[in-house]
């Protein structure tokens, strides 16, 4: 049984990241809200 639901979990987390590359929007359109942080860039702080 724990083999299976490991599996079931992988099966749903690849699942879950081939729709977010495809472009299904599982979340929230408006992600512009959090600006993406890069190596260089100083630390954002957000409320």
């Amino acid at each position: 049984m724990p083999r299976a639901a490991m599996i079931l979990s992988l099966a749903a987390f690849v699942l879950f990241n081939y729709g977010q590359y495809i472009g299904w929007s599982l979340f929230s359109e408006s992600a512009d809200a959090q600006p993406v942080r890069s190596a260089g860039a100083a630390r954002v702080y957000h409320k």
